[in-house]
């Protein structure tokens, strides 16, 4: 018979085995909560890899990065190409060929990790409660940023590395309390080096993302300056060195392993973007709350609602964002007169404050940036903002003793957020390329004609933004029978089909008369024979 001679590994002996057990179930739930979101969330991003058509975008980069000369991948100063997203890209097409899902693997992969991230960061911050599951939720569910997890662009990767270098900064401060904190800085260096690489990794994914990634590492690293000169008593040349051969020099060289490809970019190469403020504020508010028209459970395109809208692009989003910045500025002043009190030094309160803070850095940089000409987020080139402003809301409440009162506020917001893109959700279209959610049927029915009167060389006109992708099915259909088509502005001659956008889409009518043979349910886009070639017979 054994005798034990103290507590069991794993248990505390002053709390009670039904206690504990009860604590070890409700781990376990938010666990299993937290891990079937991701994987919902997962499964609707995979089933629009592998269902939607292609857009134009995507199949640019098809063209140009996936399926053309190597150099032009490294070579190529245009803002289309997001380097690793490329490099993956034709990695995944290699494989697979060139079929949808190849071509959004490295998306994909990308949103997963987001994903998990944005739980792993919550799981660390709050434990074992309804708050990570909510984080994952608020950030995956809006339906902004769900079209960037699946569509084939750098914007899923660059987010979810971005919010895994987050992790790794904000694990150094939670490990490093003060009463301990200079035995724990020998084993920093390992973690700033990843957090360092992980940045650099989400730049060559989306260079978009340089405000928030600068942002996130100065705000650290001011953190981090004042921690180890308490504990280590180093003076700011030592400082200067440690974070140069930590923090710098890791993510310089992965940087600029892959940056050819940026030597050449301009400023004015950045040609999507804002004017304006407000314009800038309704780029990011629109798509999230009238990510698509629908009627129901209200018409998003009623003026009510479109006022209503405007009010939170131009008053609550604002008001939120400054007073994020007000409480950043307060807690960053705090810390440099000798760190918060213990009430402040909760997880909450360094999430805050990592968060809320490269929110604030990227807002200035944003700024200086406009004034040396480059245009302000719009839509997709703002999705930057979304993690750090989310995170820093949620971190809200628990992080200031003051601010407690409105955490039940925060969190009733975010669930009533998460209704709201809950009803949005489709999986037909990405928003900013409806115009080609119809691209796969439209060639089906290229194929189709050429069978009902097979020629050897079809010739297709096409109006310019559908011919990037249409030729990528071209390639995915093996047809050959189709001459490539030309992305030009006019119809070429002797054109023996047309495929015509629908007018609100640029979409002009050639001029000879043509039959309709087929019209894209949700993009509007017309596939006509010319009268001259359409038998009495023909529809």
């Amino acid at each position: 018979m054994s005798r034990r001679t103290g507590p069991v590994s794993g248990t505390n002996p002053t709390v009670p085995r039904d206690e504990g057990d009860a604590a070890r179930g409700r781990r376990s739930a938010w666990r299993i909560a937290v891990v079937v979101c991701i994987g919902v969330l997962a499964g609707i991003n995979v089933y629009r890899a592998a269902t939607q058509s292609i857009t134009h975008d995507e199949a640019v980069t098809y063209q140009r990065y996936a399926s053309g000369p190597l150099y032009q991948l490294v070579s190529s100063s245009d803002a289309n190409n997001h380097v690793l997203h490329s490099l993956l890209c034709r990695l995944a097409v290699g494989v697979l060929g060139p079929v949808e899902i190849a071509v959004r693997a490295a998306s994909l992969v990308g949103g997963i990790l987001f994903l998990a991230m944005i739980a792993r960061v919550g799981w660390r911050v709050w434990g074992a409660s309804a708050t990570p599951v909510l984080a994952v939720l608020v950030l995956g569910l809006n339906p902004f940023v769900m079209d960037y997890l699946s569509i084939a662009r750098g914007y899923s990767l660059a987010l979810g590395l971005w919010v895994a270098a987050l992790d790794q900064l904000l694990a150094l401060v939670l490990g490093a309390p003060r009463p301990r904190v200079g035995p724990t800085m020998a084993h920093w260096d390992a973690a700033v080096r990843r957090a360092s690489r992980l940045l650099a990794l989400a730049l060559l994914a989306n260079l978009t993302f340089l405000p928030t990634a600068l942002g996130l590492a100065v705000c650290w690293a001011a953190w981090a300056r004042q921690a180890r000169r308490q504990a280590l008593g180093e003076g700011p040349r030592e400082f200067r060195r440690w974070v140069w051969r930590c923090l710098v020099r890791p993510g310089a060289m992965v940087f600029a392993s892959l940056a050819i490809a940026f030597v050449k970019l301009r400023p004015r190469q950045f040609y999507y973007g804002a004017g304006t403020v407000a314009e800038s504020l309704r780029g990011l508010v629109y798509p999230s709350f009238a990510h698509h028209p629908q009627t129901w459970p209200w018409n998003n395109q009623a003026p009510w609602f479109t006022t209503l809208l405007d009010a939170i692009a131009l008053a609550v989003v604002p008001a939120l964002g400054l007073g994020l910045i007000a409480l950043w500025a307060l807690a960053a002043r705090g810390l440099r007169r000798g760190g918060p009190e213990d009430d402040g030094a909760a997880p909450s309160f360094w999430l805050f404050y990592l968060s809320a803070g490269a929110l604030c850095l990227a807002l200035v940089q944003v700024a200086a940036l406009h004034a040396l000409g480059v245009k302000l987020p719009l839509e997709r080139t703002g999705l930057f903002f979304l993690p750090p402003f989310f995170l820093a809301l949620l971190a809200l409440g628990p992080a200031f003793p003051a601010m407690r009162p409105v955490r039940p506020i925060v969190t009733a917001g975010m669930l009533l957020l998460c209704i709201v893109w809950g009803v949005q959700l489709q999986t037909d279209h990405y928003r900013a390329w409806v115009y080609d959610s119809d691209s796969r049927s439209v060639f089906r029915q290229i194929v189709t004609q050429h069978q009902l009167e097979p020629k050897l060389r079809l010739r297709v006109g096409a109006t310019w933004l559908l011919a990037p992708a249409l030729n990528f099915y071209r390639d995915a259909f093996n047809a050959d029978f189709v001459q490539r088509i030309a992305r030009q502005d006019r119809y070429p001659a002797d054109t023996d089909l047309y495929v015509i956008a629908a007018p609100r889409y640029g979409g002009v009518p050639p001029d000879e008369p043509v039959v309709e043979v087929y019209r894209g349910p949700r993009s509007g886009t017309v596939v006509a024979l010319p009268a001259r070639r359409a038998p009495a017979s023909r529809p």
